[in-house]
């Protein structure tokens, strides 16, 4: 399964970035980097499922992280960030440590000030995404931020027929290129509630379809 989903995600990476721009306009990348401006900087930063690279640009542009763990499924996504961060920001290579592979492929006594989770979360079915997640606190340090950017489905909006039909659209063709076997959005406020999550800041965009929060980690 996770072979399928790298060898698909490896075959779209060359073209990830101009595809979601001409389905999502800017509002992929405004959604990532919003809340940012709310986030104090951090010692360490987990990014998982960071991509291409952008969001990564962003955290460094605002001095947001000191040292980072970038992690991707898709070697060919850390290639393109590992380009970037050269190209932009060379001095700052040493302070980023690129995984190529899953939450699995982290050190398990590392812990982070700050999780990120870009548009990652949605490739997990909801009977996965409890445990990941629970995996994901265990790094979090005692009051540490979990910035959260991610699909949604609005709970009272004329936008919500809109928002179903971007959700079946954009399964259907990762189901095909990446066999992710998902038909329907987690629900992810259930998951964090579950965990003692208490959101602090929260921000949509494109009619909804898009969320961020910042969740902070409480005890219990």
């Amino acid at each position: 399964m996770q072979r399928r989903v790298r060898a698909g995600f490896n075959f779209l990476a060359p073209f990830y970035d101009f595809f979601s721009f001409l389905f999502f306009g800017n509002s992929i990348l405004n959604s990532q980097k919003f809340l940012l401006q709310e986030l104090k900087k951090c010692k360490n930063v987990l990014v998982l499922g960071g991509g291409s690279g952008k969001l990564l640009m962003e955290l460094i542009k605002r001095d947001v992280a000191e040292q980072c763990c970038y992690v991707d499924i898709s070697n060919k996504m850390i290639a393109l960030a590992k380009k970037r961060l050269e190209k932009e920001f060379s001095k700052k290579i040493k302070s980023v440590n690129f995984i190529c592979g899953s939450v699995n492929d982290i050190d398990e006594k590392q812990k982070f000030d700050l999780i990120i989770t870009p548009y990652i979360l949605d490739c997990i079915t909801q009977e996965n995404l409890s445990p990941i997640l629970q995996q994901l606190k265990s790094h979090l340090l005692p009051n540490g931020k979990w910035l959260f950017i991610d699909f949604n489905i609005p709970k009272n909006s004329n936008a919500k027929p809109f928002s179903f039909a971007r959700v079946r659209i954009m399964y259907f063709g990762f189901n095909i290129i990446c066999g992710l076997g998902i038909k329907q959005l987690p629900d992810f406020e259930k998951e964090f509630l579950k965990l003692n999550f208490l959101a602090e800041h929260e921000n949509y965009f494109l009619r909804e379809f898009q969320v961020a929060r910042i969740y902070k980690k409480t005890e219990g």
